[in-house]
C-alpha cells in the first residue's frame, strides 16, 4: 500500500486451463516429467508452464506432442508431475 498501481497475472489459471485442455498423460522419470498433448499442442503447453513459474521446474522443452519438463534440484520429475496433475485437476499438490 506505497500508493503505486501495479498489475500482476494471475499464476495458475492459464496454466491449469491449458492442463486441463491438451494434457493427456504426465509420467515421471529421475529429474525429468514428461507430458504428452495431442499432435501440434505441445508448445502451447510449455509455454504456460514456463509463463506459470511452477515451483521446481527448471526448464521445458516442447516437441510436437510431448513436452520434456526438468525438474530444479532438489525437486524430482515426480514432484513436477504431481504438481502438474494436481493444478489440472484443482488441487493442490500435496
Amino acid at each position: 500500500a506505497d500508493g503505486r498501481v501495479s498489475y500482476a497475472l494471475p499464476e495458475m489459471p492459464a496454466l491449469a486451463q491449458s492442463l486441463r485442455q491438451f494434457v493427456l498423460t504426465v509420467e515421471a522419470s529421475g529429474n525429468l516429467a514428461v507430458v504428452r498433448t495431442p499432435p501440434g499442442t505441445a508448445a502451447a503447453v510449455a509455454i504456460a508452464i514456463d509463463g506459470a513459474d511452477v515451483p521446481g521446474v527448471l526448464a521445458t522443452l516442447p516437441g510436437d506432442d510431448t513436452v520434456l519438463v526438468v525438474a530444479r534440484e532438489p525437486a524430482t520429475g515426480r514432484d513436477v508431475a504431481d504438481r502438474l496433475l494436481a493444478t489440472k485437476h484443482g488441487c493442490r499438490p500435496g
